[in-house]
């Protein structure tokens, strides 16, 4: 009897691991960026990439970008939050997740996209929540 019980609990132990937990976010941040090859104008400036090129959200947001490619196909990339998304020109593409560690991320264009792609970066800044 004693081990049949020992096998049980040991069973829902084990159960409960598996199920993926779930985090409850404290509020939704929704953000529209695009993405742009980047180009130098006549004054030597780039313009283009990531808009916006900087996210502030707080600890604990769940964050919903509102992907566009406003020209060729861009691949999205955050790895400290192990999100990858194709962007492709005329689709409307949805990256959600919660913002459950503060820090400075960086984001880029996982995809060969024009001369200055190395340049296709930004930030998301996860403020430690008070």
């Amino acid at each position: 009897m004693q081990k049949m019980l020992l096998g049980i609990i040991f069973s829902i132990f084990a159960v409960s691991l598996a199920i993926p937990h779930t985090v409850v976010a404290d509020k939704q941040v929704d953000i529209n960026m695009t993405a742009s090859i980047i180009k130098k104008g006549t004054d030597g400036k780039l313009t283009g990439g990531w808009t916006p090129k900087k996210i502030t959200v707080t600890e604990g947001d769940e964050v919903v970008i509102h992907l566009k490619s406003l020209d060729v196909e861009h691949v999205f990339l955050l790895p400290d939050y192990k999100i990858e998304k194709d962007v492709n020109p005329g689709a409307a593409v949805e990256v959600r997740f919660v913002a459950d560690k503060a820090g400075i991320f960086y984001f880029q264009c996982g995809m060969e996209c024009g001369p200055y792609h190395k340049n296709m970066l930004g930030q998301l800044i996860v403020e430690k929540k008070s």
